[in-house]
């Protein structure tokens, strides 16, 4: 199932939970998720940026209010190009807020970037003063995404990862001669009964 934002009327934030246990397909440690989820906040920044969300749909053109306001002319930005970066300040601190057992939370640590977020996610819902705002729903993933994601951090490759890591570290201590009693009994169960003496 493809994670959906979150919205907090109350607070004005939206943020994204993603399991990535789930999308991984194994336990996940934090290092991991962490690593995985700026993988993910990189790609839904790049897909903004381009002017289309993580599915790939174009975001709707400005209206012509917006387009003929002082604060849009004095941004210098393209009537046709909807890139969700009138100044980039918001795509820029989307982030990693919360990392739990292989969960990741996606949003916004400052307020006023969060309550941006949000009127674009909502269509300015609760705005005073912007009643019927287009919605650009931005924040969020894809099957895809979610795909690529699990190519690039599989947990076979990590257990893979470990376990030559593990090996080079005991051939290393064995190298130098500095094995413990754990050593000596792993390296027999790799090797076969050999021992650094009878090489």
């Amino acid at each position: 199932m493809i994670p959906q934002p979150t919205f907090d009327d109350s607070s004005h934030r939206v943020t994204l939970e993603i399991d990535l246990n789930e999308v991984l397909g194994g336990s996940v440690d934090d290092a991991t998720a962490l690593s995985a989820g700026t993988e993910i906040v990189d790609r839904i920044v790049e897909f903004a940026r381009n002017g289309r969300n993580a599915a790939g749909k174009s975001f709707k053109h400005y209206d012509e209010d917006y387009v003929e306001s002082e604060e849009f002319q004095a941004a210098g930005k393209s009537k046709s190009n909807v890139n969700m970066t009138l100044y980039g300040d918001m795509l820029a601190q989307l982030n990693v807020i919360e990392v739990n057992s292989g969960r990741i939370t996606l949003g916004w640590e400052d307020e006023t970037q969060a309550k941006k977020a949000y009127a674009h996610m909502t269509g300015f819902k609760g705005h005073p003063t912007i009643k019927n705002g287009t919605k650009r729903e931005f924040l969020g993933v894809s099957q895809k995404l979610l795909d690529e994601i699990k190519d690039q951090f599989s947990v076979e490759d990590r257990d893979t990862n470990e376990s030559a890591s593990v090996a080079l570290s005991l051939l290393e201590s064995l190298r130098q001669g500095q094995q413990s009693e754990n050593d000596e009994r792993l390296y027999d169960f790799l090797f076969g009964g050999l021992t650094n003496d009878e090489n």
